[in-house]
């Protein structure tokens, strides 16, 4: 029986052997550039076209090596998935004048230890794959690469050319409004006047002549248009009851016409506010909620997709670095841990005025925790 077992022992290990041998010459022979990097940042293994392409950068601190920095990327993949924020994504960079897409996943090494293979592509060589999700939703509109983000990606350019009345909902600062231009931007109305207006400032005589037309009765200049109502739990009653009506019928009737016209527009809403508790309480009507409500769009807050703070940061230091003529490519990695600790109750807006204030005051390439100001 014993030598049964051994015999089935030398089987496995020698299935193990050829599983690793096999392995290795995979990993050498990709034609893609592929780093194994342990949690500390520290390059465990490079493959040929890795190394062909940088130079042999073995147990060395890969933001040193590849950046020249001495702070953490701004979308550092190995702290990303040493925290948990994530299990996989992918990014672009620029590396030793290289564009290059970058795609990650946790690996397990042969003896054990916990790495983070990054698989590199030259941008010039390869196109990249349509369809995938990345850091953006399209190019400098919403930023981010969590589930919640490319979800609602996907039901934006769902909705957005239907023409229906779209509800955007979530907590002050999540981007509601960028949500409704996005909407307008990929809808069949795209062409016509977008109108924004918010409910704390609508007075209570704003109604269907300021509404849909022009105050004068001249609905010709916003026929076809559509109408964005920020912050819709804050209108009066009586605007309350002027938009159901429009919702309900289709048309309205303006001082000195004879009859209704049709109101040829089309409404977004938003709100921060819980609006099926304004009903319950009686601040809101049911059945302009009811009107309102058909497609829902929530933002979740920032604390709920922390995954998305490096690529935000990213962003807004790319936007601002330019704003104000200033060369910072780098964080340290203990702003990275404040930024990812941080509750963010004002949420992206919060998070946009933190990174300005940064970019501002930093006199290097690189913001530190120091220059972190939280209000």
């Amino acid at each position: 029986m014993s030598d049964f077992f051994a015999e089935e022992l030398q089987k496995s290990q020698q299935e193990i052997d050829r599983l690793v041998r096999n392995l290795g010459v995979l990993f050498e022979t990709m034609s893609e550039m592929v780093f194994l990097v342990r949690n500390d940042c520290v390059i465990e293994d490079m493959n040929r076209s890795a190394i062909r392409a940088f130079g042999d950068y073995r147990s060395r601190l890969c933001y040193e090596a590849l950046h020249g920095g001495n702070g953490l990327c701004l979308t550092c993949p190995v702290k990303l998935i040493a925290a948990g924020e994530e299990n996989e994504g992918q990014a672009e960079a620029k590396l030793d004048g290289m564009n290059v897409e970058c795609s990650y996943v946790p690996y397990h090494g042969y003896k054990g230890d916990r790495l983070v293979m990054v698989v590199m592509r030259n941008l010039r060589e390869a196109a990249t794959p349509q369809g995938e999700p990345g850091r953006r939703c399209e190019a400098d509109e919403l930023v981010g690469k969590s589930k919640q983000i490319r979800d609602l990606c996907k039901m934006i350019r769902l909705v957005a050319p239907s023409g229906m009345t779209i509800l955007i909902s979530g907590e002050p600062g999540t981007g509601k409004e960028l949500v409704a231009d996005l909407i307008h931007r990929h809808s069949r109305r795209a062409d016509k006047p977008f109108l924004k207006l918010n409910g704390v400032a609508m007075s209570e005589s704003l109604c269907a002549g300021d509404l849909f037309g022009d105050g004068k009765g001249g609905v010709e200049l916003v026929r076809g248009a559509t109408v964005f109502l920020n912050e819709i739990g804050d209108i009066s009653p009586k605007m309350q009851a002027c938009l159901f009506r429009v919702l309900r019928d289709g048309k309205v009737t303006l001082d000195g016409d004879p009859g209704p016209m049709e109101a040829n527009v089309r409404i977004l809403a938003a709100t921060s506010k819980d609006l099926a508790l304004e009903v319950e309480e009686g601040r809101f009507r049911q059945d302009l909620h009811q009107r309102l409500n058909v497609i829902n769009l929530h933002l979740p807050p920032l604390r709920k997709r922390k995954e998305d703070i490096l690529s935000l940061v990213t962003h807004f230091i790319e936007k601002y670095r330019k704003a104000f003529g200033k060369e910072v490519d780098h964080i340290s990695e203990s702003a990275v841990d404040r930024l990812l600790q941080h509750s963010w109750p004002g949420n992206i807006r919060e998070l946009e005025d933190v990174i300005q204030r940064a970019v501002l005051l930093t006199r290097n390439n690189i913001i530190t925790e120091k220059e972190l100001i939280f209000n």
